[in-house]
């Protein structure tokens, strides 16, 4: 599966590295699903689970043409992925650095669908005192999406791995909005 991951940046990046010119971007993307990671219990009775594929995302990057006669643009970006709990007296929270490599078509009418390939990295369980800190290993996957000029639906499919082996399902559905900087 990694080397299959590795395949698809390298192709997906190839044509980026060649385009003629680059638009700079800005994405935002909130995400749900996967396995239950951990859970919280408040004093009032009540508890919050998170999951693995669970948090929202804030990346940079560019986007190019690799022919500028064909709709098909690839885009490049790393990100910043947190989920926090709702706790007062706890820092909580799950964080990974999201890079992704996605190949767009898009239509005349700003419809457009993507397939490309994320990788996860430092992926870390910050406890505060309250559950064990935890790392995950680099998780590599696929991606897509399908939207409409600057939102997209997007699916992403991948695993995360602790220190001791355990294995948890990150796939999470989610929703996308690209900010292209045009100059």
């Amino acid at each position: 599966m990694r080397l299959l991951v590795l395949a698809v940046l390298l192709a997906v990046a190839v044509p980026v590295a060649s385009a003629q010119s680059f638009t700079p971007l800005v994405e935002g993307a909130l995400e749900l699903g996967g396995d239950d990671l951990f859970a919280v219990y408040f004093t009032n009775g009540s508890s919050q689970e998170i999951q693995a594929g669970q948090g929202g995302t804030l990346a940079v990057g560019v986007e190019g043409r690799p022919v500028a006669s064909l709709p098909v643009a690839v885009r490049g970006t790393v990100g910043f992925k947190f989920v926090g709990t709702a706790a007062d007296n706890a820092n909580i929270y799950f964080t990974r650095i999201p890079v992704e490599l996605v190949a767009r078509y898009e239509h005349a009418s700003g419809v457009h669908a993507g397939v490309g390939a994320t990788a996860h990295l430092f992926n870390r369980l910050h406890g505060d005192d309250f559950l064990d800190d935890k790392t995950f290993d680099a998780a590599f996957g696929p991606t897509v999406e399908v939207g409409w000029k600057w939102v997209a639906l997007t699916y992403t499919s991948l695993s995360y791995t602790d220190e001791q082996g355990n294995t948890f399902d990150a796939a999470a559905p989610g929703l996308s909005f690209v900010y292209r900087i045009r100059r």
